[in-house]
């Protein structure tokens, strides 16, 4: 069984961008390999959805936006199921990237 600690910070990482900051800083009292890489893939989901919502701005049709919407929540309702069975499932597609690029989330 993981530590409380990893597993709340983890959770608490997929809840917006916000909970994302405020579990990093939990992160850094007490890091662990299973919070570690939770934080890293719901930064690589959160940075996703928000630099793909920022080029579709300039875009004029509402559709591409509700794909973009439906795949993110989704991805975090993966990333939130993935720390409710205490594992380390990386998100379809782009997770393992993730933990590739953003290794200063030790």
């Amino acid at each position: 069984m993981k530590s409380d600690l990893g597993k709340t910070t983890a959770l608490i990482s997929y809840i917006t961008i916000i909970g994302f900051l405020i579990s990093w800083s939990r992160h850094s009292d007490r890091p662990t390999t299973f919070s570690s890489f939770h934080l890293r893939q719901a930064f690589g989901a959160h940075l996703l959805y928000h630099a793909s919502s920022y080029l579709l701005n300039f875009y004029t049709f509402l559709i591409p936006f509700y794909i973009l919407y439906v795949v993110y929540l989704s991805a975090l309702i993966f990333g939130v199921v993935s720390v409710r069975k205490e594992a380390c499932n990386s998100l379809p597609l782009l997770g393992s990237y993730f933990q590739n690029w953003f290794t200063f989330i030790k």
